[in-house]
């Protein structure tokens, strides 16, 4: 369970993309472990497009109520 869910329990369909993200924030720290490539940079940039339009839809019904 993410933080998150204890907000929205919606989050947790981004689970997957969260943990991935998670990892290129944490991994990069110890560059000897983990190599980023185009195709790793590519692919945070959809999950965290994703998880920004998620966010902002939350947001947005939050704002109406």
């Amino acid at each position: 369970m993410c933080m998150c869910e204890k907000i929205n329990s919606n989050f947790s369909i981004l689970l997957p993309q969260l943990t991935i993200l998670t990892d290129y924030a944490v991994m990069p720290r110890y560059p000897n472990e983990f190599e980023i490539t185009n195709d790793n940079m590519k692919i945070a940039l959809k999950y965290a497009k994703i998880v920004q339009e998620f966010v902002l839809k939350i947001i947005d019904e939050k704002l109406k109520n």
